[in-house]
């Protein structure tokens, strides 16, 4: 029929490309979550590597409220503070 695209909008999408959406939201999802963390520990001059500690359950999880509890470092903000500023 002629009209029967319409059924499967509104029903879901058909066999992988309901895959594809599902990955591409996952991706973006993460990505969100992930990289706000990631500036937070160059912002305290450590690794963006230091993120993989939440995959060590406890230890890993307090270690990474540890570092996000540091103190930013203010010099290092003012400097790039300055580059912006003079570019």
């Amino acid at each position: 029929m002629k009209g029967d695209w319409i059924v499967v909008v509104i029903v879901g999408f058909t066999d992988g490309s309901a895959k594809f959406i599902n990955l591409l939201s996952d991706i973006v999802f993460w990505y969100i979550l992930i990289v706000p963390g990631i500036r937070r520990l160059h912002d305290i001059d450590k690794s963006g590597t230091n993120a993989l500690w939440v995959l060590l359950p406890v230890i890993g999880w307090i270690y990474l409220i540890y570092l996000n509890c540091q103190p930013s470092d203010q010099e290092k903000i003012i400097i790039v503070n300055l580059q912006i500023i003079k570019s």
